[in-house]
């Protein structure tokens, strides 16, 4: 039974990621480019996102000394288990302390504006002083923060899983841990 209860978390997880991931674009990047140039057009500036992101870009925003100190465990890297075609770079960090707490931080680098999700939740709240726009979702099984800086989303997702744990531990009660991390590595 435990089992079972603990892989129905982990699909729970991963459907939060892709509808997250998925967010705010088209899989149709000629749709995207024509409204985009479109949109540039009608304001007379720019949709350009710049040079695409790196590979590491993603590990570079949240690093495995990140993560181990707000896991309170030493976060190894993990497996994308639900990969985003749209993310130009993602970076998977998990661990499990000794409670049985099973700690997950996502971040991904997208290219493009067009992926920002705040308007996908309702309980969504501002940041400042991180990129051109931000914001957070404190949700009961996760944390989410994004933000665009140079054309490009930034979406760090935070979650542990409780089940089989000695006691409940919620990531919304590291919320301001999180905004800190990524606000100190945005660059």
């Amino acid at each position: 039974m435990k089992r079972c209860t603990r892989s129905v978390a982990v699909a729970v997880l991963a459907a939060m990621v892709l509808v997250v991931g998925a967010c705010g674009g088209s899989d149709d990047e000629s749709a995207d480019s024509s409204s985009d140039a479109k949109s540039a057009q009608e304001s007379g500036g720019s949709k350009k996102s710049g040079a695409s992101a790196s590979a590491d870009a993603a590990c570079e925003r949240v690093t495995e000394a990140d993560a181990t100190s707000l896991f309170g465990a030493a976060a190894t890297k993990g497996t994308d288990s639900s990969p985003v075609a749209s993310a130009a770079s993602a970076c998977i960090w998990e661990a499990e302390d000794s409670s049985g707490h099973k700690y997950l931080l996502q971040s991904r680098v997208y290219d493009g504006e067009q992926y920002y999700g705040e308007a996908l939740f309702d309980s969504a709240e501002r940041i400042s002083g991180l990129g051109d726009k931000a914001f957070v979702n404190k949700g009961r099984v996760g944390v989410e923060v994004q933000y665009v800086q140079d054309g490009k989303t930034y979406s760090v997702n935070y979650s542990i899983i409780n089940v089989g744990a000695d006691s409940p531990k919620y990531p919304t009660e590291q919320a301001d841990e999180l905004i800190g991390i990524v606000k100190r590595n945005a660059g």
